[in-house]
């Protein structure tokens, strides 16, 4: 006998096809039931759990599910890159017909893309993918990329030094510092908090698990099992932190962070509900 999976074919919400013991539809982000649950609840319309609206949140906004775990799902940005970020590359590396700003584009798309893992618990950490963007042989494809663009770059700064004019010697010295900037190490050793197309002033809120120690800033009780948010409001030149306006951590228990979740759901639906009025 050949047991049926229960998991449906197609997304109820957007009518995706789904793989097999998917917890999440990966283009809308709306949680998979099983048969049995869609038959019972169908009429009843069943609520997102506050994790399940915050996956649903980010596909919404253009992130893809990239790998799904039930209790955390990895959730991938895809883009080009900025157009001030190729109209650079291409004044830069002009004679090379574009092709570093293909090489650029692709980078972006794929092993530079933008990552975040979403914790059921409340848990959010921006990962730059080195974890998940392998090739079959296990090369890490970010590293990879940036030493070929690194050697790359070095390679055109030196043929536009040999020609002795002072215009190829500048943009030869510029291609050579850009070339040694993207190596890995380099960038390790530097520890830049954002890519190179990051510009002026923005705010980041990374969420983390608390430490024990910790005590929750709305009740005062212990965090233990809740979550940190470290902000952090800074102006940035090309993924550089130029100036940092403000910045800190507040912790928050288990108890608070549900209630806050509940709380911003209902703010939302009220708005909702204001707008259709």
């Amino acid at each position: 006998m050949v047991l049926e999976s229960s998991t449906p074919n197609f997304c109820a919400d957007c009518g995706a096809s789904l793989t097999s013991g998917a917890s999440f539809c990966s283009q809308c982000g709306t949680s998979v039931s099983s048969s049995s649950e869609s038959a019972s609840g169908a009429s009843a319309g069943a609520t997102l759990s506050p994790f399940r609206q915050r996956v649903r949140e980010y596909t919404v906004h253009g992130w893809e599910i990239e790998q799904d775990y039930g209790d955390r799902v990895v959730v991938i940005k895809r883009g080009f890159g900025s157009i001030p970020a190729h109209v650079l590359i291409f004044i830069v590396t002009g004679f090379t017909a574009g092709l570093a700003n293909l090489a650029y584009a692709w980078y972006r798309y794929s092993p530079g893309a933008s990552r975040a893992e979403l914790r059921a618990d409340g848990t959010e950490r921006w990962v730059d993918g080195r974890s998940s963007s392998r090739s079959t042989f296990g090369v890490d494809l970010a590293t990879a990329g940036g030493v070929a663009v690194g050697i790359l770059l070095v390679l055109m700064g030196v043929m536009a030094m040999s020609s002795g004019t002072v215009s190829s010697l500048f943009f030869g010295l510029l291609l050579l510092a850009a070339g040694v900037f993207v190596f890995p190490p380099i960038q390790d050793r530097l520890n830049r908090e954002q890519s190179l197309t990051t510009f002026g002033r923005e705010r980041h809120v990374d969420t983390e698990s608390a430490a024990d120690d910790e005590r929750c800033v709305v009740c005062g009780k212990r965090a233990r099992g809740g979550v940190t948010r470290s902000f952090a409001d800074k102006t940035y030149l090309a993924g550089v932190p130029l100036r940092t306006h403000e910045q800190g951590s507040n912790s928050y228990c288990h108890h608070c962070v549900v209630e806050e979740d509940i709380d911003t759901s209902a703010a939302k639906d009220r708005q909702v509900v204001r707008e259709l009025a």
